[in-house]
């Protein structure tokens, strides 16, 4: 043989060797070219810790997109709210039987799909004044009947004023772990409309 090869043994030759020449395939010497129970059993110990550690990972996954779900609505559940209060006519926003009204014929996705919705209405002076006159606070509950916690007294009204500020909150339970969660939004609204 005046060709030089690797042990001795060129291209297509390798499998007729026996496997007592070649040195670095010596720890198969003795064995059969196969796989043992042992190993078996370790291989499918750590597929099933790799499934279990996906397996987590997916619920809270799905946890995080169920929490963030609940968030958007909420927050668009808030924001329609604003929007449809803007809508309305002066006496209505700046009193405490108009904005019970209102916050009773209150319909929405939120106020359906999150659970136990409950909403705050808070309508003040603005700017704020001093002293601070006790403000309009309207609140839903969770059943949707909506109660007047508290109103200015009766020397005072708000419809005298140019603008209110007018905070609205709405809690809920969340489906995961059963927090309590709140999403807040507060808004000027003035005689002719939303002030920027």
């Amino acid at each position: 043989m005046n060709r030089k090869c690797a042990y001795g043994i060129c291209g297509a030759d390798i499998y007729a060797v026996p496997m007592k020449t070649i040195p670095h395939l010596k720890f198969l010497r003795g064995r059969e070219s196969g796989i043992t129970v042992i190993e078996v059993m370790v291989s499918a110990v750590l597929l099933t810790l790799m499934m279990l550690g996906l397996t987590g990972l997916n619920t809270m996954c799905r946890s995080i997109i169920r929490s963030q779900r609940e968030t958007a609505l909420a927050s668009y559940t808030v924001e329609r709210a604003a929007e449809n209060l803007r809508e309305r006519n002066w006496s209505q926003v700046s009193s405490a039987a108009g904005v019970q009204t209102w916050l009773q014929g209150l319909t929405g996705d939120g106020l359906t799909q999150l659970n136990a919705p409950r909403m705050k209405v808070t309508v003040a002076p603005y700017p704020p004044l001093v002293p601070a006159p006790t403000p309009i606070v309207v609140e839903r509950a969770a059943n949707g009947t909506c109660t007047i916690t508290s109103q200015p007294p009766s020397g005072f009204s708000l419809r005298s004023l140019l603008a209110v500020r007018v905070d609205i909150q709405l809690k809920w339970t969340s489906a995961n772990g059963n927090r309590e969660r709140t999403r807040e939004l507060a808004s000027v609204v003035s005689l002719s409309g939303l002030l920027k």
